[in-house]
């Protein structure tokens, strides 16, 4: 089903860094990456978080001290369309965020969104119906004519359901143009339709015992979702070219077995997700992207965790060029080097960031190139912000530990 990575030659300050698993064999996994990448493809996928109270001020400050400045969206399911006068819904429509609204209904999402566009008229917000079996084509064509700056998604299937996606929005034929002679008459199709939405379930049977299984399962789904992998005579029928996937939220049960490893592979699955297919700007136009991810409620996950999640809402706020992996057609994130995964961007003014999760038992130990120096910061899941980096520009990983690397913020 996947090609294989290819290996992908740079023209620019070529830098590299070497892994070496310590383990009962040891391995060492030689990287080349530079500062440039040959499709332009860059990190511009914006992450969510999920706000149950609005009264809640401990958990706004929470986001507003971590996220503030990124383009992060607060999730809010079922909220009573007066949230919108509250105080804190104030301030964190000041410390610009936006919103993305879920109910099970028409009904209560026009009650939401007329409450909310009176009082902030032309913003981006996202509305989410979360019933499948409520979806119709002419409520949701009268709320994308009455609200037309918002974006419409539907229908929050647990992990992705190829079958349900195809009956939201129709089939065709492998290789035809367009969707005509198919019954697609219940369809919820252009112009009314942003995107399709799911969210991912890490928190039933056996998820988070092995995190490199999860990552590898979730990417694998995540790649079948944005190129409707079937192997069958009909496909999905992606109504226009500005379609995208939202992944509504990454659900993970908190102290279980290795379950924060789990959640912060499928994060950097979605990152990249986004990245080798959209990430420049339509590259792949039979193929659309995770353009949503959400990380469930702030509390739940630790400061230490917090600070990683912040490296990655700065990675897509810089929009930075991934550098590593290669993004070519075809790349398959869980490649030979599984279960150490990995995404690095880099910008001009902001230098290299990387996410590196080690999702198995054994420490791995990165040697970072040259000009990564203890000027880089370190920021780990289990050990907080230390300087790691050694004068080898050594850095030590521990096990199920994820850590990132950046300058400045």
């Amino acid at each position: 089903m996947f090609l294989a990575m290819g290996v992908l030659f740079f023209s620019q300050s070529v830098r590299q860094f070497q892994v070496k698993t310590q383990s009962k064999a040891e391995e060492s996994i030689r990287i080349d990456f530079g500062t440039s990448n040959p499709n332009d493809d860059k990190l511009m996928l914006e992450m969510g978080v999920q706000l149950d109270d609005i009264a809640n001020t401990t958990a706004v400050l929470m986001i507003r001290n971590t996220f503030a400045g990124t383009p992060t969206f607060i999730h809010m399911k079922n909220p009573s369309p007066d949230v919108v006068n509250h105080d804190n819904f104030a301030t964190l429509e000041q410390s610009g965020f936006f919103w993305m609204f879920s109910a099970n209904s028409y009904a209560s999402l026009t009650a939401i969104a007329q409450a909310y566009y009176a009082k902030f008229p032309g913003k981006k917000a996202l509305f989410e119906l979360t019933n499948h079996e409520a979806t119709n084509q002419a409520e949701t064509s009268t709320f994308a004519s009455a609200f037309p700056q918002a974006k419409f998604y539907a229908s929050d299937f647990t992990n992705w359901n190829r079958e349900r996606a195809r009956k939201l929005i129709g089939t065709k034929m492998v290789g035809a143009q367009d969707c005509s002679g198919e019954d697609n008459t219940q369809a919820l199709i252009h112009p009314a339709i942003d995107g399709l939405s799911y969210h991912i379930d890490l928190s039933s049977g056996n998820r988070g015992e092995n995190p490199a299984e999860d990552i590898a399962l979730f990417w694998d789904e995540m790649f079948d979702a944005s190129r409707d992998i079937a192997g069958q005579s009909v496909s999905v029928c992606w109504p226009h070219k500005r379609f995208n996937l939202a992944v509504s939220e990454i659900q993970f049960t908190p102290g279980k077995d290795h379950s924060e490893t789990s959640f912060f592979g499928v994060l950097l699955d979605a990152f990249f997700n986004y990245a080798s297919v959209r990430g420049a700007e339509g590259r792949e136009s039979q193929a659309v992207p995770i353009r949503y991810v959400g990380i469930g409620t702030l509390p739940r996950v630790s400061e230490n965790a917090r600070q990683v999640l912040k490296v990655f809402a700065h990675m897509a706020k810089d929009q930075m060029l991934v550098v590593h992996p290669g993004t070519g057609s075809g790349v398959n994130l869980r490649d030979a080097q599984m279960p150490f995964f990995r995404i690095v961007g880099y910008s001009e003014n902001k230098g290299f960031r990387g996410i590196f999760v080690n999702a198995s038992a054994d420490v791995k130990t990165i040697t970072l190139p040259s000009g990564i120096t203890s000027a880089y910061q370190v920021s780990s899941s289990q050990q907080g912000v230390l300087p790691r980096i050694t004068a080898q520009n050594g850095l030590s990983i521990q096990p199920y530990e994820v850590v990132a690397i950046y300058q400045g913020n």
